[in-house]
């Protein structure tokens, strides 16, 4: 539900530029795209996306 009773307008263009490799740096220390195979201290896991078909609602299910 919206609430807002007129539009908010954004002066500041988007840069991602600005921030975008302080985050690279800051997971590519943590690792968070490493992938270790043989890892069992963690459970096994996929997530999957369903997106909606031109001809059918859109469900979550």
């Amino acid at each position: 539900m919206v609430t807002a009773s007129k539009p908010t307008i954004h002066r500041e263009r988007y840069n991602p530029h600005a921030f975008e490799q302080k985050w690279r740096d800051a997971w590519a220390e943590a690792e968070l795209f490493k992938f270790q195979p043989d890892d069992d201290s963690r459970p096994k896991w996929y997530a999957v996306t369903m997106y909606p078909y031109p001809s059918g609602d859109l469900h979550i299910g």
